[in-house]
């Protein structure tokens, strides 16, 4: 999707395998049926590759199907691939768990992986307060780190969480 490049802010949460509905990385708008780019969740963070993120179906009016955006305090692009669903951010006020401007960003995990170890690294990257995001970004904004947010680490037990390795699972 391309369309005018303007700022929004938006309120940032997490979701992974463990947290996900279904438990996978199943999406609702997948490539071989939408104008996304993955048929699964992922992605590496680049513009050519951008990560999945889910919001809301209301907020669509803004960010329809297949928008890619950049989310700032990350240097990471994203593009719109699922929807949130009642299992979503539990504090939420919208009819699918999500309420304003709301964009819940994929970090990654496997069934493989400890759900907790998802899930705090999903707690310690989510701001307090809102967060501001470019919808339909240029391709050339940096990312120094292009990669999942969240990985199991070569060593068995280990996590990394947005470039932090951790034994516990604690970031």
């Amino acid at each position: 999707m391309t369309g005018p490049t303007k700022d929004a802010t938006a309120t940032i949460t997490f979701y992974g395998w463990p947290d996900n509905s279904p438990p996978s990385n199943q999406i609702a708008y997948p490539a071989s049926s939408y104008p996304t780019v993955h048929d699964v969740a992922s992605g590496s963070g680049t513009f050519c590759d951008p990560t999945s993120f889910a919001t809301e179906p209301t907020d669509q009016t803004l960010v329809p199907i297949g928008t890619r955006i950049y989310v700032n305090f990350l240097q990471k692009y994203f593009v719109l691939e699922d929807e949130c669903l009642p299992s979503g951010p539990s504090f939420g006020g919208g009819s699918n768990g999500c309420y304003g401007v709301w964009f819940d960003l994929w970090v990654g995990g496997s069934a493989a992986d400890n759900a907790n170890a998802v899930v705090n690294c999903e707690d310690s990257l989510t701001p307090n307060g809102t967060s501001t995001v470019v919808i339909n970004p240029p391709s050339n904004l940096p990312v120094p780190a292009p990669g999942p947010l969240f990985t199991a680490a070569p060593t068995k037990g280990e996590y990394i969480c947005n470039g932090v390795t951790s034994k516990s699972g604690t970031y």
